[in-house]
């Protein structure tokens, strides 16, 4: 896989929508079938993912494919397919890095997560929950080596809340007053961080 397909894929991870219009399987499933087509193969981001899925967390490819092994992944760990899909994506994307790259990877996960953390009372719902949970996976070690020691205490903190919210909410998702100051503090200090 290149260089420039890893900083594609990043962006595709991280804002599919622009991408497919919806964050739906049955839009990413393509989408990524037409963009290693129009690669001529040079990019086996699919075949990779794939490997990573058989070899590490032992789902074998069957007729139906990648889609299938990330489907199996997400059944064992109750979350979505998408959510699946970009855990997964992301893992394999931060274990192929070059040095460049790796800071890259770094600074598109630190902004993303921080934006969404600062406007959570925006867009706050069923699909921003499935995308915290599959970006901000805070037991990897590669999300966890983005982040100070207490950044990461305060991020764990919003995960926490966020896993509860999602078993608890049977109807409408919306934040919660722990949640938004847990927000709160985590802008804070990254603010303060930042001058």
């Amino acid at each position: 896989m290149r260089e420039k397909d890893k900083e594609l894929l990043l962006l595709f991870i991280l804002r599919t929508s622009m991408y497919t219009g919806e964050e739906t399987k049955e839009r990413i499933v393509p989408f990524l079938d037409g963009y290693e087509i129009g690669t001529e193969n040079q990019c086996n981001f699919t075949l990779l993912l794939s490997k990573c899925l058989k070899d590490k967390y032992h789902y074998e490819y069957r007729a139906l494919g990648w889609p299938y092994q990330i489907e199996q992944f997400a059944k064992k760990r109750r979350i979505s397919w998408i959510a699946a899909f970009k855990r997964v994506s992301l893992e394999l994307l931060n274990e192929s890095h070059s040095g460049e790259f790796q800071q890259k990877f770094n600074d598109f996960i630190r902004k993303w997560t921080e934006s969404r953390v600062e406007n959570i009372k925006i867009p706050f719902g069923y699909g921003w929950v499935e995308n915290w949970l599959g970006i901000c996976d805070v037991k990897q070690d590669w999300f966890r080596k983005i982040w100070t020691k207490e950044e990461l205490k305060l991020l764990t903190q919003l995960n926490n809340e966020i896993q509860t919210i999602k078993k608890e909410c049977k109807e409408r998702i919306k934040p919660t007053d722990r949640l938004l100051v847990y927000a709160d503090n985590f802008v804070k200090h990254t603010r303060k961080n930042a001058t």
